[in-house]
């Protein structure tokens, strides 16, 4: 069976893996609902126990509509994001901080 993490409060539109030299296994998770506060959750998958850990969650004033992590910063990433009161599209660069505890 599949390891799964069923705890997102809201649908997710996005995904990406992200380069950690720390942790093997880390993924983004971007939600995307127009009416509500949306995140980025940092999952990590622990092959061991086939459990997926979210370790952090990042808020996002705006629906995620696309995620990607920088190759060569395992602290940067991208999101692509539709601005629902202005109906416009937004793109985000993101540094990551080091530690962020789960809410």
């Amino acid at each position: 069976m599949p390891a799964k993490y069923q705890n997102l409060k809201l649908p997710c539109r996005s995904l990406t893996s992200l380069n950690d030299p720390n942790e093997a296994n880390v993924f983004l998770a971007g939600t995307c609902s127009p009416r509500f506060g949306n995140a980025i959750h940092r999952l990590h998958c622990v092959s061991e126990t086939d459990e997926v850990v979210c370790t952090a969650i990042y808020e996002h004033d705006n629906e995620v509509w696309s995620l990607k992590s920088c190759p060569y910063s395992e602290s940067l990433i991208v999101s692509s994001s539709r601005v629902q009161r202005e109906k416009l599209h937004s793109i985000d660069v993101w540094e990551l901080p080091e530690s962020v505890v789960p809410t």
